[in-house]
């Protein structure tokens, strides 16, 4: 089966110099890293779904600020980390409006 999928990853945390190294070889996988916050709207939009991932260690802590503008973008958003996170916790009680 041929799927057409471009995976876009955005920025510049703990991972991204493995991503870096994995998106030289991906032939559908593009790392933009910095960008213009003033373009986040953008990206958002042209993306299907958005991807938090929430380091161990780290699924205690505050809500990321990146948490609500996925959730203002009114895309689906896959949140990784744990069921007791506290991101978990807050997705799960979200209203889609």
């Amino acid at each position: 089966m041929n799927i057409d999928a471009k995976v876009l990853v955005f920025g510049s945390g703990s991972e991204k110099n493995n991503i870096e190294i994995l998106s030289e070889s991906a032939v559908n996988m593009d790392l933009i890293s910095p960008w213009p916050k003033s373009l986040n709207d953008s990206f958002y939009g042209a993306c299907d779904i958005l991807i938090l991932p929430v380091p161990t260690g780290q699924e205690h802590g505050s809500v990321p600020s990146k948490l609500i503008n996925y959730m203002r973008s009114g895309k689906s958003i896959l949140c990784i980390c744990g069921s007791l996170c506290e991101i978990t916790n807050q997705l799960s009680n979200y209203k889609k409006a």
